[in-house]
């Protein structure tokens, strides 16, 4: 049987392995409005709601607008944003100057944490 400081030492050594992994974490999204792959009425604000705080001016979202009714092959097309956080800096929202018409839509995303660390991707929804 070993040892107990030799215990005590690997288990330590254990615990500050994992610690340091979760400093390399990423933010994660937990939560947006609209849901992935839902189906919503016109709307002009969109959020993403994060694990920790972000940093702002280092973060960034596109919105593209991907298909239109009655329309074959409608090219992708940028729509206008803005791009704001709220007070507590862990939910990017996105704003269009007008309510989006019908189609369907990608939010492309980037967030940055306060503590610099980057996580990405994308949200797509409909808009009846």
């Amino acid at each position: 049987m070993p040892p107990l400081p030799s215990l005590s030492r690997a288990v330590l050594a254990l615990s500050l392995s994992c610690c340091a992994g979760l400093a390399w974490a990423q933010p994660r999204l937990l939560a947006s409005d609209p849901a992935e792959r839902s189906r919503v009425a016109p709307l002009t604000r969109m959020e993403l709601g994060f694990s920790e705080k972000l940093l702002l001016k280092r973060s960034d979202a596109h919105l593209t607008m991907t298909s239109m009714p009655g329309m074959q092959r409608h090219p992708e097309m940028g729509m206008a944003i803005e791009l704001a956080a709220s007070q507590d800096a862990r939910t990017l929202v996105v704003t269009t100057p007008q309510p989006l018409p019908r189609g369907t839509y990608r939010l492309d995303w980037r967030a940055v944490s306060a503590r610099h660390k980057l996580a990405q991707g994308s949200l797509n929804f409909s808009v009846d």
